[in-house]
């Protein structure tokens, strides 16, 4: 009888494992060709994109006789997943379920997936819209680059400042809003998909906003995308009061926000360093906004991210810039705007501290003065 009960013991024991594994998370295997110019042996990582903890990476592996091969039960819900080489020889991407077999096959410098469950989905719901606003933008760019060939002569500066090419600029402006449009569809005959918030995550014409979370359903709102494009919104500044900081001046005369406003219309924060070659190109059209926009009350702060105390010092002898210059010291006041790469430029309008506009460079900068401020 004890023998009846112990061997009933371990067939229960046994089944109560078995089911145990059967609602855990479901794995995902890829056997992935890779393109004929990585190399045997190279190191190359699985990453899981676009997570609201960034890019993740569930495994790292090895080149294999021209193959790699990944298991991964890190994924729980439908993800865009890629293959990339550590050694900057790109990456390929899929979409992937679990429980999927993910095989990769590779021909010259194309690919195809087969085993996935939503990437043909993915393709047409996310890749294709992207891919036709970019059609779209690059036609125009097409069509006028013989034009903007002048951008890379001997008369450059003049060229930017000529009627033909701001009314180029314009055109750029009204193509990538209707891209934006575009998108803007997709996202909400979406919204009960992940695509929704992976399409926000992937395009650059089309930010999110809180009437497009709002839209999506629970299930989208609590995806691991859903909770990106949160972050994302939580993050942007556009249209919320500047925040709070202080900066020092070479002097050490210690500067707050509410100071920097303070008799003025309009405040122009501007993220750069010494070492930033687009930063100091663009110092010169600063000087033009500066002069341009003196009467409507504008004010130009240059917050300097260098690490090199006496580089900072050094270009801003070089430079002569008319205005105040801060440092950055211990990069802090550069993370509460969100700047990720330099030059970065906010907009903040000083009756109310709300920010106009924020993270632009290059033309975009001029566009958006003019939008805020009149040409």
């Amino acid at each position: 009888m004890r023998k009846l009960v112990a061997k009933i013991a371990v067939v229960c024991a046994v089944l109560v494992q078995a089911v145990a594994c059967s609602n855990g998370p479901k794995p995902i295997t890829i056997d992935g060709g890779v393109p004929s110019y990585w190399n045997e042996g190279d190191s190359v990582v699985l990453i899981q994109f676009y997570t609201h903890e960034g890019n993740k990476v569930l495994a790292s592996t090895h080149v294999i006789n021209g193959k790699v091969n990944f298991t991964t039960t890190d994924v729980t819900e439908t993800s865009l997943m890629a293959v990339e080489s550590t050694n900057g020889r790109g990456y390929y991407e899929f979409v992937a379920s679990p429980g999927d077999n993910i095989v990769v096959k590779w021909s010259e410098r194309e690919y195809s997936v087969e085993g996935s469950s939503m990437n043909d989905e993915y393709n047409e719901q996310v890749v294709k819209p992207m891919d036709e606003a970019r059609k779209k933008s690059s036609a125009l760019y097409m069509a006028n680059r013989e034009m903007l060939s002048k951008l890379n002569g001997p008369d450059a500066d003049a060229f930017k400042k000529s009627a033909e090419y701001k009314e180029y600029l314009k055109k750029s402006q009204e193509v990538n809003a209707e891209c934006a449009d575009d998108l803007e569809k997709v996202v909400f005959a979406n919204a009960d998909k992940i695509w929704a918030p992976l399409l926000l995550k992937r395009n650059t014409y089309l930010k999110p906003s809180e009437e497009m979370y709002a839209a999506f359903s629970d299930e989208v709102k609590n995806s691991t995308y859903g909770k990106a494009v949160r972050a994302d919104l939580d993050k942007m500044l556009t249209g919320k009061r500047v925040p709070q900081f202080t900066g020092k001046d070479v002097d050490g005369k210690l500067y707050s926000v509410e100071e920097l406003m303070q008799g003025n219309n309009y405040l122009l924060i501007d993220f750069w360093a010494s070492w930033c070659g687009p930063c100091r190109k663009a110092i010169p059209e600063l000087k033009e906004f500066a002069v341009k926009y003196a009467d409507k009350g504008l004010k130009i702060v240059s917050i300097s991210t260098d690490k090199d105390r006496d580089a900072w010092i050094k270009a801003m002898e070089q430079e002569q810039m008319p205005w105040l210059q801060l440092h950055d010291e211990g990069r802090v006041v550069a993370p509460l705007f969100n700047v990720r790469g330099i030059p970065s430029i906010h907009l903040v309008r000083c009756s109310d501290g709300v920010v106009l506009f924020e993270n632009l460079y290059g033309d975009a900068v001029g566009l958006g003065l003019e939008k805020e401020l009149g040409e």
